[in-house]
């Protein structure tokens, strides 16, 4: 038993701003006066693009990996290139998946910074700038499937940005109608198909989700079937008719396990199809253009 003190509902937490509306039964949380504060201290002038900015730019994949371009000259030591990408990675990880591509671009960066590293980040955080208002939802009256784990997986097949070209893994778990985990990372895997990239990408979401899975059994919220959702048919494909496949057959063992985590062999998870439209992990794994940018956003 612990002495506590009643203050009233909960306004902040973390640098989080908590806004419940009971009537809907809704609950958000944003980071407005934490974004705001930070465009003041990294002096991010006012947007004026509206919704026609993205997080990262096409001229900015252009200009970091273009070898002849002058962005590519070492970062002066006095930039705060470390600082900045901290303070995004943080919103990032508490109320941001949108931005999770940026962040983890510019984070395998901080070895070997260069000049177009920091003007990148600094479209990175004129987006977020632009899009301070942006909240995660949780709840309201049409929950389609209350207190139950949904999980979005996708991969961006041998990313041609990336020097040793592995593809990266995204992925977003969703709880009550708003995503409480989510990834995006480079894959430690070279891939050799498109299919396998998305395996990759699929099993670790898996994985994310029978531990929240177990953690929701502990505090009393059980578990039905898992719905993951893949826009990959091949990769959906070698999962649920296992058979030999010359482009997966050199996959290591543990990767076969999925495929006993299907309902269809006694497992928790159900592997469904989804058009790439629809895909939310979709952002997460490539720059978009500013419609089908905003687009995932909404469904996020």
């Amino acid at each position: 038993r612990f002495q506590i003190d009643d203050m009233g509902d909960v306004g902040t937490i973390l640098g989080m701003e908590v806004t419940r509306n009971r009537q809907n039964r809704t609950l958000k949380l944003s980071q407005t006066k934490y974004i705001e504060a930070l465009a003041k201290k990294f002096r991010v002038p006012n947007n004026k693009d509206g919704k026609s900015i993205v997080p990262v730019s096409k001229a900015t994949l252009l200009s970091t990996f273009d070898p002849d371009s002058s962005s590519v000259n070492p970062l002066p030591a006095n930039i705060p290139y470390r600082s900045l990408l901290g303070s995004i990675l943080y919103a990032n990880t508490c109320t941001r998946p949108d931005i999770s591509f940026g962040t983890s671009l510019f984070g395998s960066y901080n070895s070997d910074t260069k000049l177009a590293h920091w003007r990148g980040l600094q479209h990175l955080l004129k987006y977020i700038d632009a899009t301070k208002e942006l909240a995660i939802e949780y709840g309201g009256l049409q929950v389609e499937h209350p207190n139950q784990l949904t999980v979005y997986a996708d991969a961006d097949f041998a990313c041609k940005y990336s020097p040793k070209r592995r593809s990266r893994s995204g992925y977003i778990l969703y709880f009550n109608n708003g995503p409480v985990l989510w990834h995006s990372s480079f894959q430690t895997k070279i891939a050799q198909s498109t299919s396998e990239a998305e395996l990759y990408s699929l099993f670790d979401a898996v994985q994310e989700a029978k531990f929240l899975q177990n953690f929701l059994i502990e505090l009393g919220f059980p578990q039905d079937i898992i719905n993951c959702y893949e826009d990959n048919t091949g990769c959906i494909d070698w999962i649920q008719r296992p058979r030999s496949s010359t482009r997966m057959k050199a996959l290591e063992l543990k990767y076969y396990g999925i495929r006993d985590d299907d309902e269809d062999e006694g497992g928790e998870f159900r592997f469904i199809h989804i058009p790439t439209a629809d895909q939310r992990a979709d952002l997460l794994t490539k720059q978009m253009d500013p419609t089908p940018h905003y687009h995932h956003i909404s469904n996020i």
